[in-house]
């Protein structure tokens, strides 16, 4: 057990001296907007401590600023709820690193959210191929490929698939409640 944790702990030196960060990144969260053709628009984040997955500490936001598929306004509003509590909040804390499913457009969104609210994480985008599998990291203006860093490669990627899978199963609780619904439900009377 302590060989596999100070493994995950040389990992996360060698993934701060890649990204460039000042810190080591004990704490990661990561985000991805999932709706179903613009509706039922749902965001996720995940959690990562120490390396390690922490499912109780993993939020959900259900949008309601956004009903068009506007992934970019869906983030914005999952971030700045986000980052409405506080950093003393009971699982709240901020983290070292923030990972986005997305490219260059999501990166500067969130960085200029985070600006206007005085919140200085380091932000990186993860791009996917055509295969739908990741290919490099975005700090929205520099691209950090990961084709020769196999170890990094698969723990972004398990990132990426957790996050993706969390925000579709949020999306997807979000519209089968609102299927089971109907107007003539909504009829007084009526059951």
């Amino acid at each position: 057990k302590r060989a596999g944790e100070d493994k995950k702990k040389d990992f996360l030196v060698t993934l701060a001296n890649l990204l460039g960060l000042s810190v080591v990144p004990d704490r990661i969260e990561s985000y991805d907007v999932s709706h179903s053709a613009g509706e039922y628009t749902s965001c996720g984040m995940i959690v990562l401590e120490h390396g390690n997955f922490v499912k109780k500490k993993y939020r959900g936001f259900n949008i309601h600023s956004v009903n068009d598929g506007n992934d970019l306004l869906a983030l914005e509003e999952c971030i700045r709820r986000r980052f409405a509590h506080d950093s003393d909040e009971n699982g709240w804390e901020y983290p070292d690193l923030i990972l986005i499913d997305g490219g260059n457009n999501q990166v500067n969104r969130v960085k200029t959210v985070m600006n206007e609210m005085g919140i200085y994480i380091p932000i990186f985008g993860m791009i996917k191929d055509e295969h739908h599998k990741t290919r490099t990291l975005t700090d929205g203006e520099n691209e950090i490929s990961l084709i020769t860093r196999q170890d990094a490669f698969v723990f972004i990627y398990k990132i990426q698939e957790e996050v993706h899978r969390y925000s579709l199963s949020l999306m997807d609780a979000k519209r089968r409640n609102a299927v089971k619904k109907s107007s003539l439900t909504e009829i007084k009377g009526v059951g």
